[in-house]
């Protein structure tokens, strides 16, 4: 009863403090019904990710009381103090962040996070998992080889699946759309909180979301292959807002359009867009040793199930092979092992030898087990935040 009485009071606090800044309107709540979702135990509902800290935010207020949603959350933040009391209440499930650091640990706990996900669903809870598994980086949403919401379904097919769609983050200072990064929750809250004080609290300009709620289709691939799966999810995440309900395929995929708010009442100037483009560094393929490349092609191959023939310096490992994040950290722990390779950030695995040849890659004379050894603080690092090429070997230019 003492959980039921703070759970409501959270829900007033947020549903008061975000109807500042947004003014929410929600579409199909009303199609979740039991004949819709005839499945028993809980549900699994699959939003595009177009923000920080709000989108989660206003799903979860959405659903609060006929589907009161689980959070999943990333480990760092789940164990920050006052959101550690807080996804404590709301029986949160915190799950290990792959973006920055990545070993055999992290892959075992996340594996056993999904579990407990396919476990709950089971007894009935619900969650609220982003296919993506990240914050978009253009008005497109990319899913790519993400694998978490193909392993629930797989332990889990015939679980009830609702798609949400959101329209109208994407720009606002939770979001990509205005620096090519993601923002910091805590930044973007205290930076919420001083526009609202500038606006005398409740009379700022509002940002207008739509929220769309939809059970899966018929047609929806719960038990096809990830690539088959996530390829159906981008196409309706990204597909024109008004064909969501149509069963044909779309002409085009505009995505997301950039939806920008004044951030005062005084003035009708909206935020500036200023994303910046690292440059990027050409790479000499021919300094790559051939049994190297043998060797990671291999490699590659294996994690893919793929032949290792069909495969060449222009394979993208997400959107060709469905490598995912879980793919990438085995592939981390390979380059650790074979070729004594550490510091190497997932996020940024985009490549098998950016920047080889670079002063970054240093060949030692010293060998290890009859190898030869070299390190790097950068080897198989993107030059760009806003690529999200992952290829074996990137194209000459």
């Amino acid at each position: 009863m003492f959980q039921k009485i703070v759970r409501f009071l959270i829900f007033v606090f947020f549903k008061i403090v975000l109807s500042v800044r947004y003014r929410v309107k929600v579409k199909g709540l009303e199609k979740l019904s039991p004949e819709n979702l005839k499945s028993p135990g809980g549900v699994l509902f699959l939003p595009n990710h177009s923000s920080v800290f709000v989108d989660p935010t206003i799903i979860t207020l959405a659903l609060f009381g006929k589907f009161p949603i689980r959070p999943i959350i990333v480990e760092y933040m789940f164990y920050t103090p006052i959101v550690n009391r807080l996804m404590r209440i709301l029986n949160a499930l915190p799950i290990p962040d792959l973006r920055y650091t990545a070993n055999s640990i992290k892959r075992k706990r996340t594996k056993k996070i999904l579990e407990k996900i396919a476990e709950g669903l089971n007894e009935g809870d619900n969650f609220l998992i982003y296919p993506a598994g990240r914050v978009k980086l253009s008005r497109y949403e990319s899913v790519a080889g993400a694998s978490g919401v193909h392993t629930i379904l797989s332990m889990r097919p015939e679980a009830n699946v609702v798609l949400v769609r959101s329209e109208g983050l994407y720009g606002s200072i939770f979001s990509t759309a205005l620096t090519g990064k993601v923002e910091p929750m805590f930044g973007g809250i205290f930076r919420g909180i001083k526009i609202a004080l500038k606006n005398l609290i409740f009379f700022g300009p509002r940002r207008e979301i739509t929220l769309e709620f939809m059970p899966a289709p018929a047609d929806f691939p719960r038990t096809a292959s990830r690539i088959e799966l996530n390829h159906w999810l981008e196409v309706w995440y990204n597909r024109p807002y008004e064909t969501l309900h149509d069963t044909s395929p779309p002409k085009e995929l505009p995505g997301e359009q950039v939806y920008l708010v004044p951030h005062s009442l005084w003035s009708s100037d909206v935020p500036k867009i200023d994303l910046k483009r690292k440059e990027e560094t050409d790479i000499d393929l021919d300094a790559v040793p051939e049994g190297v490349r043998h060797r990671i092609y291999e490699k590659v191959a294996l994690l893919a199930n793929r032949n290792q023939a069909t495969l060449d310096d222009a394979t993208d490992l997400a959107q060709d092979l469905g490598l995912d994040s879980l793919d990438g950290a085995e592939l981390i722990a390979f380059l650790e092992e074979e070729f004594s390779i550490t510091g190497v950030p997932p996020q940024e695995l985009t490549t098998s030898v950016n920047y080889w040849g670079s002063p970054h890659v240093r060949w030692s004379s010293r060998r290890k087990r009859n190898k030869r050894r070299f390190s790097t603080s950068s080897f198989g690092i993107a030059p760009s935040a806003m690529r999200r090429s992952r290829r074996l070997f990137p194209a000459k230019r």
